[in-house]
């Protein structure tokens, strides 16, 4: 909270002399579930530690995404305030969210997903990920919780915490999501333009 409120201040409020990007909390590569999941395996002898092991593959693939958007950002030229992995409390809710830029015009709040297999966006927004063999064709598909409603999840919850707290009346506040690996393909030629706009 007091990050939020600190960015909020000096960017509405306090001076506007932002030149650049700036990290409020920076991108730490080191990570406290990542920590306890690898400790837990050390432990776990059972056929569980294979589940866990998987946990811990994906939550490095997170990381690693998450420190290439890290790197984009911090290398924008855009002035901005930058915070990195937040999670906020509101009434029942709660969000974690991987960054929040602030800029003179709106926030911004970014989710990062760095997806194995091509994604693809149906008509109705939904989002299936495709598994294809060495040759290329589609083996598998599942479908996946969407990205853009997680995130719009979590600008709802921030918007409604500032607007409560009295830091913001009606400031812009977007939502984006960011693939973060480079050798997925997304297909959305089906899917809506409001998801289409966020990705």
């Amino acid at each position: 909270m007091a990050f939020i409120d600190k960015a909020v201040y000096a960017l509405i409020n306090g001076k506007k002399n932002i030149k650049e990007p700036i990290f409020m909390k920076e991108f730490d590569r080191e990570n406290q579930q990542l920590k306890d999941l690898i400790e837990l395996s050390s432990k776990v002898t059972s056929d569980k530690k294979e589940l866990i092991n998987r946990d811990i593959a994906f939550l490095k693939q997170g990381i690693e995404g998450e420190q290439n958007v890290a790197f984009e950002i911090k290398n924008s030229f855009i002035p901005m305030l930058i915070l990195h992995d937040i999670r906020i409390e509101y009434n029942d809710y709660a969000a974690q969210m991987d960054f929040i830029l602030i800029t003179h015009q709106f926030i911004y709040v970014l989710e990062t997903k760095k997806l194995n297999g091509d994604i693809e966006i149906t008509a109705d927004g939904d989002f299936i990920r495709c598994f294809k063999n060495s040759y290329g064709k589609v083996i598998r598909k599942e479908g996946i919780y969407s990205p853009i409603s997680q995130n719009t999840r979590h600008v709802t919850i921030l918007r409604e915490m500032l607007i409560k707290n009295g830091l913001i009346k009606n400031f812009p506040i977007r939502s984006a999501v960011v693939i973060a690996n480079p050798r997925t393909i997304i297909n959305k030629t089906k899917c809506p333009k409001s998801i289409q706009a966020q990705l």
